[in-house]
């Protein structure tokens, strides 16, 4: 899925505010919609280089949620 989709499916789907579950987030794309559009985001994937990439996230941007499995 490109940006633009996920955009437009969050847009769509979720209100502003409201939390978006991605069950497999290898490139971040669903994340990166939901911030643009004022969305949390809860992310769940498996593999260290997104947990380094998650945690680094959360220290640059206070309001960016995550779990990673």
């Amino acid at each position: 899925m490109d940006i633009n989709e996920a955009l437009d499916l969050i847009h769509h789907y979720s209100p502003a505010g409201g939390l978006v579950m991605d069950l497999f987030a290898g490139t971040l794309v669903t994340s990166l919609a939901s911030l643009r559009l004022n969305r949390r985001s809860v992310l769940f994937e498996r593999g260290s280089v997104l947990g380094i990439i998650t945690e680094l996230m959360m220290r640059l941007i206070p309001h960016y949620h995550t779990c990673v499995r």
